[in-house]
């Protein structure tokens, strides 16, 4: 087995003031499941638009923006300091941050993480439980061991970084977060995966649609067709 590398999820700020939410009313494009019905139905999103982001304070020195639903949003000068460092794992889409005195920021993108550490484990205990007949929604059993979850041999080897069934749930290498912490960032929280093994009542189990969903769609295919995880 491959050697096993310290990550940590790159979550977001303790303070819910922080996050931002849409300035565009509906952003995606939302098809139904034809198989499923009522608060059960199951939802596909596509985003329309490039981000676009409010916030409810002035800080327009926080170089992370995370919104309500977990997409980011990083200032042009930590980009920079990407680039320096030659951080991988990541692509970058247009994205405006409206702040709490109107003023419309153009000086963040939003990024996509895009490496990728393949299926987790089932050592780990998630493992696929269910499928929809209707559309690609996937069931997934809880995490019960998060130091079994990552299978390093099917790590690309980048900086930021998801395994599935966890895309929601972007990974940083230490590199990046000793990085972080060098430069004074804020507005984030590092946690171990082992928040959602303890939280197992929350995080029961992982419902997900497909990989292009989560990532540019040459790498979803590239990487989810051969799993079966994007048709």
């Amino acid at each position: 087995m491959a050697a096993v590398t310290e990550y940590f999820w790159l979550a977001t700020a303790k303070s819910e003031g922080l996050l931002a939410s849409d300035t565009v009313p509906n952003p995606f494009q939302v098809t139904m499941c034809p198989a499923t019905t009522g608060m059960q139905q199951h939802r596909s999103l596509r985003r329309l638009h490039d981000l676009a982001l409010q916030v409810r304070h002035s800080k327009r020195d926080e170089w992370l923006i995370f919104s309500w639903r977990g997409e980011l949003a990083v200032h042009q000068k930590l980009l920079a300091e990407f680039e320096e460092r030659r951080f991988t794992g990541y692509r970058l889409r247009p994205c405006t941050v409206r702040f709490r005195t109107g003023r419309v920021s153009h000086e963040y993108s939003e990024l996509m993480v895009t490496g990728w550490a393949g299926m987790a484990r089932p050592e780990s205990g998630i493992r696929l439980i269910g499928t929809c007949k209707g559309c690609d929604y996937r069931i997934y059993s809880p995490l019960e061991d998060a130091e079994k979850l990552i299978d390093w041999s099917q790590w690309t080897g980048e900086d930021f970084f998801m395994v599935w069934p966890l895309p929601g749930y972007p990974l940083i290498t230490r590199r990046v977060a000793d990085a972080f912490e060098e430069m004074r960032v804020r507005s984030y929280t590092l946690r171990s995966l082992q928040f959602l093994q303890m939280r197992g009542r929350l995080y029961s189990r992982f419902e997900l649609g497909p990989l292009s969903q989560f990532m540019p769609q040459d790498l979803a295919t590239r990487y989810g067709k051969p799993l079966g995880i994007d048709p």
